[in-house]
């Protein structure tokens, strides 16, 4: 007889009930609501269903105000509400991914449709690990990125399709095996570093 479906390492399925085993801590979450919103994204729940994370409500940025809405992501600066799980805290240049996986989340506003996102920052890279990965996804547009020693800044613009004249949106940051300071010797810092994040700029495109 064929031999069962194995699940992957955290899954448990038995009596209709899936059970995941997720370790929050390692994707930079540790709150209950950061939990939630992981959990949206990992099983997909349909709108009479929505966790705590949906409640939450999303920063909205209108641009049929201003053409051009830029989001910086400093200590007080004013993108720093828009950050979900897996970013570290905000310091006075911007933030930094501090896990494989990180999550931006808002609502856009706009009678286009259409919406320019450019992400602006830098990879965490070092002798001791001078190539770093990163794949950057909204809906279904990704872009690929691939940083080194020389060319470790990130400057990517995405070109979306909104659905609805007020959309929520989310940019996910996946960074492919992200190192610590401490690991490769060079300082204390144990968090696992990917993005330097400084800016996001969002832009009204003519449809």
């Amino acid at each position: 007889p064929a031999e069962p479906p194995r699940w992957a390492t955290g899954i448990d399925i038995s009596g209709g009930v899936i059970r995941c085993d997720l370790d929050c801590a390692s994707l930079g979450i540790h709150d209950v609501a950061g939990a939630a919103q992981l959990l949206e994204v990992v099983l997909p729940l349909n709108d009479a269903a929505k966790t705590l994370a949906s409640a939450q409500p999303a920063t909205t940025i209108d641009l049929n105000d201003q053409a051009s809405v830029e989001l910086k992501f400093a200590r007080d600066g004013n993108g720093v509400a828009c950050l979900d799980w897996g970013w570290g805290d905000p310091e006075h240049w911007g933030v930094w991914t501090v896990a494989e996986a990180a999550r931006i989340t808002m609502s856009l506003k706009t009678n286009t449709h259409a919406v320019g996102i450019q992400i602006r920052g830098a990879m965490f890279v070092h002798e001791a690990s001078p190539i770093a990965r990163m794949t950057i996804l909204c809906g279904n547009v990704y872009h690929d990125v691939e940083a080194g020693l020389e060319n470790r800044e990130v400057d990517v613009t995405l070109q979306v399709s909104l659905k609805d004249e007020t959309s929520h949106t989310a940019l996910s940051f996946d960074v492919a095996q992200p190192r610590s300071p401490l690991e490769l010797g060079i300082s204390s810092d144990p968090r696992t570093l990917g993005l330097a994040l400084n800016s996001i700029t969002l832009t009204r495109l003519p449809e």
